[in-house]
């Protein structure tokens, strides 16, 4: 499925429709969805670390050496956290899942977990540009990602007792 219409599925959340339209997106597009989304997110601060790069060597490694760094191993790294971040916040969401006593596999909710965290990481990006930093402003898109998670899981049915 198209980037943009994921994207836009993902911001009309917890939308019913859009929900069932997210969850017939493949795991492949979903990890390619997400990945793409954190590299736009991090992509100012690797332009920021080029641009800053002195002619002083950081740690007495050469510029090439840390430019290399900077584009494959950067990246690398973000995605890696990316991925346990999502599984993480999965596992939050089973626990979710549990107390309402709903019917979602673990697949289901890391599906689900990778697409509501958009609008909490839209509205980080808008705090990081106007650089508010503050605990309690930061905690708001967490926030939100668990009012999220909640609505979309309560539109799935009960388990049979």
């Amino acid at each position: 499925m198209n980037f943009l219409t994921n994207v836009k599925n993902s911001i009309q959340l917890p939308n019913k429709a859009a929900l069932f339209r997210l969850n017939r997106v493949s795991m492949r597009d979903t990890m390619v969805y997400a990945l793409i989304f954190t590299f736009i997110l991090v992509l100012p601060d690797i332009f920021h670390a080029f641009t800053s790069y002195k002619e002083v060597d950081y740690f007495g490694m050469p510029r090439e050496l840390y430019f290399i760094q900077l584009i494959i191993l950067y990246p690398a790294t973000i995605f890696l956290f990316v991925v346990i971040g999502l599984s993480v916040l999965s596992g939050i969401a089973v626990i979710i899942r549990n107390f309402l006593h709903r019917k979602l596999a673990y697949q289901q909710l890391w599906k689900m977990t990778a697409f509501a965290l958009t609008i909490p990481m839209i509205i980080y990006l808008i705090f990081r540009i106007f650089q508010i930093e503050t605990v309690w402003i930061n905690l708001l898109p967490l926030l939100i990602y668990f009012f999220l998670i909640t609505k979309m899981i309560l539109v799935f049915p009960r388990m049979k007792e």
